[in-house]
């Protein structure tokens, strides 16, 4: 959310109260060159919630018998809660790291 709300303003701020479950993602201000390069190559960024990060995981642990950690399956999330624009006819999805906690995967299953 952090990273949406620098990029649609277009200027880089602090950020306060970043909860989320992906807590790789969770920054309270971008560096210099990240937030340079994002400003001038990303055309959009897709939000998902904690909720669909959460079906993620677990729908890839579950039916892949694959773990990754919250911050790794969001774009797994946004393909599963349909956010990915229809016209997208090719679609690669990353899907990274383990650093989870043994208590947040708990809490999912």
């Amino acid at each position: 959310m952090q990273y949406y709300s620098l990029w649609a303003c277009r200027w880089r701020t602090w950020g306060k109260n970043i909860n989320t479950i992906a807590d790789g993602l969770r920054s309270s201000q971008p560096g210099d060159l990240t937030f340079t390069l994002v400003k001038k190559y990303v055309d959009n960024i897709i939000l998902v919630s904690d909720v669909e990060i959460k079906l993620a995981l677990k729908t890839l642990l579950s039916q892949d018998k694959f773990l990754a950690e919250p911050s790794g399956v969001v774009t797994l999330a946004a393909l599963l809660a349909g956010k990915i624009p229809s016209e997208s006819k090719r679609v690669v999805a990353v899907i990274s790291g383990g650093n989870v906690d043994t208590e947040v995967i708990k809490k999912i299953l």
